[in-house]
């Protein structure tokens, strides 16, 4: 089997061994009262590539549970952004490989007492550089992330409620059904792959759009479409598609919509509507049949994004196949970016 569908495959594992395997919140009690007393008066998330699309849901997660924090890319914080970084600046800082260029100059550049880690390597540079890490049991991956992004996402949905003294007991356990739906997704994926492939054919550029949580599953769409598939494709908020984007509907140009938590559905449904209206390609991910929706199972809104990622996976394999490449195969770099 190609190596990137087996690690879209694997996913429900990967997600099942990473929450079993996360560390005991305990070890994180010193950093999250230095958060609440002040010690911190500033928290910064901080990654490249999938995982800085990851940490667009640690945003949320954190904003709606009280906690203000700042998303910055690695490669800003050395340079132009680096007076963000101060001895009370406390950071987290993601990274599958955690040994990635950026982030081994940023740990140069900062003292581990104030990193919190999430990685899928404990014998990386960034775990061994933090006062706590969040390991993921991802397992190798060949090649585009998937199952590294779901088990990162889990991570985080752990860490949001242990730096704010929460219980992560619910978190885990929707997380845990959610990859029984994902098992359930990916019982015809083949059939999925093709029919998305349909739906896209002709497709040369891509724009995926959310809201919320959803932000980071259009970002991370967008990711796994340029990296498995060799398609153009952007992410974005939602919001921002008004704001240009709607000049570039025409042949060849497609956009994936996450319809998202209820509160910003009705919006996410009218600018389907609108993108049909002007003659645009369509693709809506939702629980409901809107818009053609392609289906996912219904689920709390912080658990979407487990589920959202699905169909821009299996859409990137459907469109390998179509133009003849091979799905998830790097052709001019390597997984673990090491040059800024």
């Amino acid at each position: 089997m190609n190596p990137y569908i087996a690690d879209i495959l694997a996913q429900p594992a990967a997600l099942r061994a990473s929450l079993a395997g996360f560390a005991d919140p305990k070890g994180l009690k010193e950093i999250a009262t230095g958060l609440k007393s002040r010690k911190f008066p500033r928290l910064v998330l901080t990654g490249m590539g999938m995982s800085y699309a990851a940490l667009n849901y640690l945003v949320f997660r954190l904003t709606q549970m009280g906690t203000c924090p700042i998303l910055v890319e690695t490669s800003e914080l050395l340079y132009d952004a680096a007076s963000i970084i101060t001895d009370k600046t406390l950071l987290i800082v993601a990274s599958q490989s955690g040994q990635s260029g950026e982030i081994v100059k940023l740990l140069g550049m900062v003292d581990k007492s104030r990193v919190i880690a999430i990685t899928n390597n404990p014998d990386s540079p960034l775990a061994k550089g933090s006062a706590f890490a969040y390991i993921t049991a991802a397992g190798a991956e060949h090649s585009v992330p998937c199952k590294t992004y779901l088990s990162a996402l889990a991570a985080m949905a752990a860490l949001a409620n242990d730096l704010t003294g929460k219980s992560r007991a619910k978190d885990m356990d929707l997380i845990a059904a959610a990859a029984t739906h994902i098992e359930a997704y990916l019982a015809t994926w083949e059939q999925k792959a093709r029919e998305l492939a349909d739906r896209l054919d002709g497709c040369t550029s891509m724009v995926m759009c959310g809201r919320g949580f959803s932000v980071s599953s259009a970002l991370a769409g967008a990711h796994t479409l340029r990296d498995a598939a060799k398609i153009h494709a952007e992410g974005l908020s939602a919001a921002q598609f008004r704001h240009g984007h709607m000049e570039m509907i025409g042949r060849g140009f497609a956009v994936f919509i996450y319809r998202g938590a209820e509160t910003t559905a009705g919006l996410q449904e009218k600018l389907a509507a609108d993108i049909q209206a002007a003659g645009g390609n369509v693709v809506m991910i939702s629980d409901n049949g809107a818009h053609g929706a392609r289906l996912i199972a219904s689920c709390e809104p912080q658990i979407l994004p487990f589920l959202e990622i699905l169909p821009a996976q299996l859409a990137s394999v459907g469109l390998a196949w179509k133009n003849g490449r091979e799905p998830g195969h790097f052709a001019s770099h390597n997984k673990v970016t090491t040059s800024e």
